[in-house]
């Protein structure tokens, strides 16, 4: 057996928040395998504009475990014979299934595969003597085995190709030595203002798969820099001025799913701010100051997502309703722009590290 499903506690998963499953996977990951999975969310505070919808998930070009810990993660889109071969060779691998075929998932957690997002579970392992994959998935909190064929038939791209997608966890070949949390602190301070600024091409490095983007990735860069930090808001608003001749039910979609995910986003801001707060080790002056500076953000959230909803309930009306929600949403991006450039000022003195808590 290669891996075991024992090896994985559920005390090991980590469920970082709604439409987070990629992140979780490999926050999980990370946690298992004994290292301190907090410094990821030093550079995750993300805002983009897909299918439609304001999320706050990380690419995974640009989760930067490479510099963090040395680990791999490169895409692939093979058979699950490709997939097999991996797992047995002992890496761990992040599958992107359709959540609506995988048996165990409850029913009442679907939502966004409508819209074409997938979802993600981490590959732990192989039991040959069952002839089962080890598969955790810690956005619903379980660990399960899958046949191969199962796992096929719940992520294939197309019907008539059998290919697969997933990520592949790479370990360090050679031992590595982590940057300081000091470091990681300003990188990823840093990061955050400049990805929220919407940079020109070539401003933000992808630091995640082999760090070696040619020029297809650069390519596909550009385009999602159209559509993250502050730009985000434009598509965000464009949409909702367009939303006033969408049909009712295309609109209420639109309502339902941007009302869940700035619900998602509003948690993930405090997360990655106590993480900060933990690792400068701030004391309880300096705690209380960044907990004031974050309540304007969490204010201006909860406000935009109730402007959203006023539009929606407005019906025909809704036209009146819509230059409120596009003030809000201004105002949500002038607080987070606020509190990042306060943070990154914060951080550029780095910190003592502190140990994860138990």
């Amino acid at each position: 057996m290669i891996g075991k499903l024992a090896d994985l506690k559920p005390e090991d998963q980590v469920q970082l928040a709604y439409m987070e499953c990629l992140t979780s996977c490999v926050l999980t990951y990370l946690k298992s395998t004994g290292r301190d999975y907090r410094k990821v969310l030093l550079n995750y505070w993300n805002l983009s504009y897909e299918r439609r919808t304001l999320l706050s998930s990380k690419n995974a070009a640009y989760i930067p475990l490479r510099y963090l810990y040395g680990i791999g993660l490169s895409f692939e889109e093979a058979s699950v014979e490709r997939l097999l071969s991996v797992v047995k060779a002992g890496r761990s691998v992040i599958c992107l299934s359709q959540a609506s075929l995988l048996e165990y998932f409850p029913r009442s957690f679907l939502g966004m595969e409508s819209s074409g997002f997938r979802h993600a579970i981490l590959v732990r392992g192989w039991d040959a003597e069952k002839g089962v994959l080890l598969v955790a998935d810690p956005v619903v909190g379980v660990v399960v085995e899958l046949s191969p064929d199962r796992l096929r038939q719940a992520s294939l791209v197309r019907a008539d190709r059998d290919d697969i997608p997933f990520f592949v966890l790479k370990e360090p070949e050679a031992p590595y030595s982590e940057p300081d949390v000091a470091d990681c602190l300003r990188t990823g301070a840093e990061r955050n203002l400049h990805a929220y600024q919407a940079p020109d091409d070539g401003d933000l490095v992808q630091q995640g798969g082999d760090g070696k983007p040619d020029k297809w990735d650069r390519i596909r860069q550009r385009l999602r820099q159209r559509s993250i930090g502050a730009r985000a808001w434009d598509l965000f608003v464009s949409d909702a001025r367009d939303s006033v001749n969408w049909t009712p039910a295309l609109r209420a979609r639109w309502v339902r799913q941007n009302s869940l995910t700035m619900l998602s986003i509003r948690q993930l801001r405090a997360r990655t701010w106590t993480v900060y707060r933990e690792l400068l080790q701030m004391d309880e002056q300096q705690a209380e100051e960044g907990r004031l500076r974050l309540q304007p953000v969490s204010d201006a959230w909860t406000a935009c997502n109730l402007a959203l909803l006023k539009y929606e309930r407005a019906g025909e009306r809704g036209a009146e309703m819509l230059p409120a929600l596009v003030e809000r949403a201004g105002a949500v991006k002038e607080a987070e722009l606020r509190f990042l450039e306060w943070l990154h000022r914060t951080a550029a003195g780095g910190g003592t590290y502190a140990e994860p808590m138990a």
